[in-house]
């Protein structure tokens, strides 16, 4: 899976591809190397058993395989949709958000068989702000929640690259949060 054809960047303005993965929407207006969008390629060569088992804690391998294969994060505006990535021992790749955060920090309040692989914001009905968490279930399914409170499910998606193109799609098209 080509993953950044698969998410349609080069059709994006200022579409670069670079060693790194690659980046689009270029704001010089914010910073000079400001992008709106992100990949970061992948680096799931560089993580050894033990660190992808004790990641894991239940969570699906074969989505947990498919994401970071095919990237080691994805980002879309500031905080819009991130995927989380890893920093990996001494061929480390710079991540914004590392996967440890959510998973490490709020082990006690995460579901078993869950594991945490990005995060949004998005606008409720009342015009708040809420965060929600993208994780891999054990049941080969990735869900959307509240950070506040995994119970409420707020979207399901039955593959990676379902989720992917959709929450990468959805982030685009809100154009009053950049």
């Amino acid at each position: 899976m080509n993953i950044i054809e698969e998410l349609g960047l080069p059709q994006l303005k200022g579409f670069e591809a670079t060693s790194g993965g690659a980046r689009a929407l270029h704001r010089p207006d914010l910073a000079p190397l400001a992008y709106e969008v992100k990949l970061i390629a992948s680096a799931y060569g560089h993580l050894d058993e033990t660190g992808i088992s004790a990641y894991l804690d239940g969570a699906n391998r074969e989505f947990f395989e498919t994401l970071y294969k095919s990237c080691n994060g994805v980002f879309v505006g500031a905080t819009k949709f991130g995927v989380f990535g890893f920093v990996a021992g001494d061929q480390s790749v710079s991540v914004p958000w590392n996967i440890g955060t959510p998973n490490i920090e709020m082990n006690a309040e995460r579901p078993d068989g869950t594991l945490i692989v990005g995060t949004s914001t998005e606008t409720n009905s009342l015009g708040a702000r809420e965060q929600l968490y993208h994780s891999i279930q054990s049941h080969r399914e990735i869900c959307v929640n509240f950070a506040t409170d995994f119970s409420v499910v707020v979207r399901r998606y039955g593959s990676v690259l379902d989720w992917l193109t959709s929450e990468v799609h959805r982030a685009l098209a809100d154009k009053d949060h950049w």
